[in-house]
């Protein structure tokens, strides 16, 4: 009897602690950090806050949104203490958080990323269906076809040849997805057909901890 097993991987920038976006002082993409200071504005009900971010090369501000418009009901009173307070933990928290579009973030930009492996669940036989799960929190623009090889620790041309032999395909998605930049969620279906090109796929796809690339 055959289990099916499902490996999550999630690409993450190199530091999310730092975001790399244009600094209207410098005039150039740089990296801002967090000062672990929030800024509040209260409008009746509602509060808005932003974690105050400042510019490596010129210690220039910039607030990042982190919610708007947001009943102060629906936020715990524990949390809205904390940052009334700048609590340090709490702007760690938030500075975790992988950037986005609307923090001016520039994908295109981050060449460094680190892939996150984790086993969602676990099988009993070697001959089981495997599902490699790839999440992009961050919508880094780096093609599937190189997370997969840096992530398999093998060429893009072997990647390639799993394809060709029918060993992983793309759910939902035809074969150009492979060279095209990675989705925010895509789900890869992989066949016991990879064994005969790359005899140790199983273990190099369920190999876990953190995998530094780029």
């Amino acid at each position: 009897m055959s289990f099916p097993l499902y490996v999550q991987w999630k690409i993450l920038g190199a530091n999310t602690l730092q975001i790399e976006r244009r600094c209207a002082r410098c005039d150039s993409v740089t990296s801002f950090v967090s000062t672990e200071k929030f800024r509040l504005n209260a409008n009746g009900n509602r509060l808005d806050a932003w974690l105050i971010y400042a510019c490596l090369a010129c210690g220039n501000r910039w607030n990042r949104t982190l919610f708007e418009r947001r009943p102060v009901r629906s936020l715990p009173s524990a949390t809205i203490d904390a940052l009334q307070e700048n609590n340090a933990r709490l702007a760690r928290a938030f500075a975790a958080q992988p950037p986005t579009r609307s923090d001016g973030f520039r994908p295109g930009s981050a060449d460094a990323y680190k892939i996150e492996k984790k086993i969602l669940s676990k099988t009993k036989s070697v001959e089981s269906t495997l599902e490699l799960v790839l999440v992009n929190p961050a919508n880094l623009q780096i093609r599937l076809d190189r997370v997969l090889a840096e992530g398999l620790s093998v060429s893009r041309a072997m990647v390639h040849n799993l394809l060709e032999a029918g060993a992983i395909h793309v759910r939902s998605a035809s074969k150009r997805a492979f060279r095209q930049p990675i989705r925010e969620k895509t789900v890869i279906e992989v066949s016991d057909a990879g064994q005969k090109v790359i005899p140790d796929l199983r273990a190099r796809l369920v190999q876990q901890g953190d995998a530094g690339c780029g």
